[in-house]
């Protein structure tokens, strides 16, 4: 979520390592707090377990809140938008709530409407999210197209290149799986693997790369071994040309 904040020019305050206790106070006027409903957060005044959920973290901060610490807002990221679920963060006192997957416009409007006096860094992304994400966009631009990512990144140049070095790491590991499979004539391996990589590219914007999987995902499904020899050995290029577009940026 980080990248996102920062793209609206907002600042994130997490635990200082990963699963360690979290604690902040409310005197210190930190804003707004964005969590997920359902794993760790926060604390407010008090050190909280790096395991309480979202709905308990926002009970112990109305709590301290009735001794008079005032009212942080609290707006709840959740993967289920089910009448009950939303029922059950406005019943533990969460102010509002947005469903995964979180775009950059929607973050933007909650910040806006729960930290409306708050001053906007220097940096942030353009207002309508559009900050010409084509712009200087390096040779061999076509592996990947940046506009697919706006929704995440708000046109921000830095928080695409930090996703799109998220993405590596994945793929070479992916790619290694559909190798195998080719390897040990798996043709329903090279299909569920390829199935994998065609969301990761989908998401990125590698459309040539996420083509080429769909590609493999359907003659795997198929035990098409033509198709199969045909098409594996391009993916290394496939994937060479998304991996020398992010070396680019």
């Amino acid at each position: 979520m980080s990248p996102k904040l920062r793209a609206h020019g907002s600042e994130l305050h997490g635990p200082p390592k990963p699963r360690s206790p979290i604690t902040f106070d409310l005197r210190q006027e930190p804003g707004a707090l964005v969590a997920h409903a359902g794993i760790c957060a926060g604390g407010s005044g008090v050190t909280r377990p790096p395991t309480a959920t979202g709905f308990e973290l926002t009970q112990a901060i109305r709590k301290a809140e009735q001794e008079g610490e005032g009212h942080l807002p609290i707006v709840a990221i959740t993967a289920s938008v089910l009448e009950t679920e939303v029922a059950r963060c406005i019943e533990v006192g969460m102010d509002d709530y947005l469903a995964k997957p979180l775009e950059i416009p929607k973050l933007k409007a909650a910040l806006r409407k729960w930290m409306p006096d708050a001053p906007v860094a220097a940096g942030a992304a353009a207002e309508d999210g559009e900050e010409d994400a084509q712009a200087g966009a390096p040779a061999g631009a076509a592996a990947v197209d940046p506009a697919a990512l706006v929704p995440l990144t708000g046109g921000d140049r830095e928080v695409l290149k930090e996703i799109l070095d998220d993405f590596i790491d994945p793929a070479r590991s992916i790619a290694g799986e559909i190798e195998a499979a080719f390897a040990e004539r798996s043709a329903a391996g090279v299909g569920a693997a390829a199935h994998k990589f065609k969301s990761a590219a989908q998401t990125i914007g590698a459309n040539s790369l996420a083509d080429l999987c769909l590609a493999l995902e359907s003659a795997g499904k198929a035990g098409n071994w033509e198709e199969i020899d045909a098409l594996a050995p391009r993916l290394d290029g496939e994937l060479r040309q998304v991996f020398d577009y992010i070396a680019a940026l």
